[in-house]
């Protein structure tokens, strides 16, 4: 017995770009009371050092910043700092250490110096 599948064809794969979206007005567009409306535009944002790959990239730039400017904080306190949740905090810290880009030195994490190159590389 075989199986197969019958699936859409949804068209050719592209890269992921990253979109800054902006609120507009124009002095030509206004409702009937005579005031301006508002809408989104989007641009894209090439050349630019916003954009991450990706959330996780963002994330681990969060820490990282969290970690140099508050090397005292637990856990918890980096979580609170920057808004993401304990548990991926926790991960996150893993990921980090793994990767040599923090370490903890009596009860204080430190940036090592490739943390510090990886913030450089994001202008932060």
């Amino acid at each position: 017995m075989t199986f197969g599948t019958q699936g859409k064809h949804r068209g050719p794969f592209f890269d992921q770009i990253s979109l800054r979206m902006a609120r507009v007005t124009d002095e030509r567009i206004k409702d009937t009371k005579n005031r301006l409306i508002e809408m989104a535009v989007c641009t894209p944002m090439i050349g630019s050092p916003e954009p991450f790959e990706n959330q996780h990239t963002g994330k681990l730039l969060r820490l990282l910043e969290s970690v140099r400017d508050y090397p005292m904080h637990t856990v918890r306190g980096h979580s609170d700092e920057t808004g993401i949740p304990k548990s991926t905090t926790s991960r996150l810290i893993g990921e980090l250490l793994n990767e040599k880009l923090i370490k903890r030195k009596a009860k204080k994490w430190q940036i090592t110096p490739d943390g510090g190159e990886f913030l450089g590389d994001y202008g932060r």
